[in-house]
């Protein structure tokens, strides 16, 4: 009965350990594959690109291609103030915005930076539109930028880390394992960030896709004209003058008063100079006489 029981316990200890360890194979098999998939996906999508159902001319027939067009447009008009309401409403006719403008006003001309965001598939009425409002065009162009492979690539690459991270919440809810449940959880934030990252570059790319910018440089040649300042009259100058002249005298006098004791340090230097000064000469004097009257 012993050996039974013995027998029975070591199979129930075997059969956990092999349970264990087969989910630590398929935690680590998803882990491994998920790397894989993605280089597979991408490779998948540049074949694609190239030669399957998949392709850029397939892409263009089926209105599916992905392309972000801009378009740069310098205009003179003759009058800036009557120019700028019609802009305005241009740009409200097209359901687009003003997304940002710079201003100057120079002596010789008025320019602003305008850039526009509108609907791409409006992109060419308004900057049609714009040419009508000009006096002149100085330059004019439009370019388009395909990004239809790294939107099918980014796209691939998205679904792959949605399918690992399927693979790992079905992982997480058939362990008990504390180990196993952090590593797949600390797989889950990496991955779930990768997401977060990748669906980033999904929406900037869907958002210039759908919507053009139009960097507008609108300006109007101002004519020159000389004004000369105007000048005081001869008595307003002379008065002015004297005024700062009288100003300048009072300032010198306060200065000299403020200079006070270095005065008294001078007449004190040159007071005692004259004493020492007379005093030699008197001995001098004095001197002569007495040599005088040994001589007699």
């Amino acid at each position: 009965m012993k050996s039974r029981t013995l027998l029975l316990v070591a199979i129930v200890f075997i059969a956990i350990a092999c349970n264990s360890n087969s989910e630590k194979i398929e935690l680590a098999s998803i882990a491994d594959e998920s790397a894989p998939m993605a280089r597979m996906a991408h490779d998948g999508a540049v074949h694609n690109m190239k030669g399957n159902e998949f392709s850029t001319e397939a892409d263009r027939s089926t209105g599916t291609q992905k392309l972000i067009r801009n378009a740069h447009l310098s205009i003179e008009v003759e009058n800036y103030e009557e120019s700028r309401p019609l802009l305005d409403s241009i740009v409200k006719r097209h359901k687009g915005w003003i997304s940002s403008e710079n201003l100057n006003n120079y002596e010789q001309r008025i320019s602003n930076l305008i850039v526009i965001r509108v609907p791409a598939v409006s992109l060419d009425q308004i900057v049609d539109d714009l040419q009508k409002i000009a006096k002149r065009i100085e330059s004019k162009s439009v370019n388009s930028t395909d990004v239809t492979e790294e939107y099918i690539d980014i796209e691939s690459r998205l679904s792959n880390q949605r399918e690992v991270e399927k693979k790992f919440i079905t992982l997480l809810q058939r362990t008990n394992s504390i180990n196993d449940i952090l590593q797949i959880e600390s797989k889950l934030a990496e991955i779930r960030g990768n997401i977060e990252s990748i669906e980033g570059r999904l929406r900037y790319l869907n958002n210039r896709v759908d919507y053009s910018t139009v960097n507008l440089n609108i300006y109007q040649n101002l004519d020159f004209k000389y004004i000369p300042e105007p000048m005081e009259s001869f008595w307003e100058r002379l008065k002015t003058s004297l005024h700062r002249g009288w100003k300048g005298f009072v300032s010198f006098i306060i200065l000299v008063i403020g200079l006070w004791p270095l005065w008294v340090l001078v007449g004190i230097s040159i007071f005692a100079f004259g004493k020492v000064k007379s005093r030699r000469k008197l001995r001098n004097k004095t001197k002569g006489t007495s040599n005088d009257s040994q001589s007699s």
